[in-house]
């Protein structure tokens, strides 16, 4: 199978864990929505076309594409600063859209998308663990916006505090140095009220060996078990209590770190992730008027021998950056 993966593809962006997760059993060519040649893209007749940003481009260059198109995108859509306003007329010309923004998809059946729950991942490679002195006592990776405002400001008038990642400068090994630099670290969302909606936030945090108080939202308790992996608080005097207690049970906070690690480690890389990624599109309602060959022996879907488009692999900084496309 081949695909065309449309996303980022900057240094550090999410598409890359997945891109690389997709070619242990496809061959995957990756561009850059500013910069390819979108006849040059139709031309090729990818067997799945893939996007993380599916508005970025029109609905005619979508409804060009005679491969299976899966939109597959990171945070909230759905009744979120009316996104659904600039993504659906999009939307609507995928075969199937991934997304983590909650359980209920009756929004996106109303609009006739066929939406499936998908959470968010971790790429190893960027998220791990390190050996660090837990110098600081809380921090949140992350923009303080909205209601996190005022929170924050309490935080810091009661505690060693710090907000990091505001400008985007906690990339690369920055970003597990500063999580094992901090005894907790606190994830709330930019909104609390869906259920099945959390901000990859706890799986970085929890990659890179953290401790994390997480915010309650519904559905949190399916996927992390409160008091195991992580430790769920629900207003901010919870928060508060539950802070000064476990700044003084490092044992507690070790244990709990460690489980949640594991659980991460195991279960949420974009390598198992993507298992079932391809459950999902290769199901019968996804492919029904898309007769491609999706299965191939031995559980693999199996890499195309075609060479007509093949570019090559750049290293930076010890990371592979993986095939791009113009």
């Amino acid at each position: 199978m081949r695909i065309g993966y449309i996303g980022h593809f900057g240094l550090w962006h999410t598409e890359l864990g997945i891109a690389d997760a997709l070619e242990k059993k496809a061959t995957v060519d990756r561009y850059h929505y500013e910069s390819m040649d979108l006849n040059r893209f139709t031309e090729r007749e990818y067997d799945l076309v893939l996007t993380s940003l599916p508005h970025m481009l029109p609905p005619k260059f979508w409804k060009r594409q005679k491969g299976i198109k899966v939109a597959h995108y990171f945070d909230l859509i759905v009744n979120f600063q009316n996104r659904e306003k600039a993504y659906f007329p999009a939307l609507k010309e995928f075969d199937l859209v991934l997304s983590p923004d909650g359980f209920d998809s009756t929004p996106y059946t109303r609009a006739g998308i066929n939406r499936r729950y998908f959470t968010q991942g971790i790429d190893p490679t960027e998220h791990y663990r390190v050996k660090g002195k837990q110098s600081g006592e809380v921090g949140f990776l992350g923009h303080g916006y909205g209601n996190r405002t005022k929170l924050f400001r309490e935080l810091g008038k009661r505690f060693d505090f710090e907000v990091a990642g505001e400008k985007d400068e906690m990339r690369g090994d920055k970003h597990p140095r500063w999580c094992a630099s901090k005894k907790i670290l606190i994830a709330t969302n930019a909104t609390n009220d869906v259920p099945g909606y959390w901000s990859i936030r706890v799986y970085q945090y929890l990659a890179a060996g953290g401790f994390c108080l997480h915010s309650y939202v519904e559905g949190l308790d399916r996927y992390f078990t409160d008091g195991k992996h992580l430790v769920v608080w629900r207003d901010k005097n919870d928060l508060f209590e539950k802070i000064e207690h476990y700044l003084k049970n490092p044992n507690a906070r070790r244990k709990i770190a460690n489980a949640g690690y594991s659980l991460v480690m195991e279960r949420d890389t974009w390598d198992a992730r993507m298992e079932e990624f391809w459950s999902l599109v290769s199901d019968s309602s996804v492919i029904r008027t898309k007769p491609r060959v999706l299965a191939a022996s031995s559980g693999s879907y199996g890499r195309t021998s075609e060479t007509r488009y093949s570019p090559s692999r750049t290293t930076i900084k010890g990371r592979k950056s993986g095939p791009t496309a113009s």
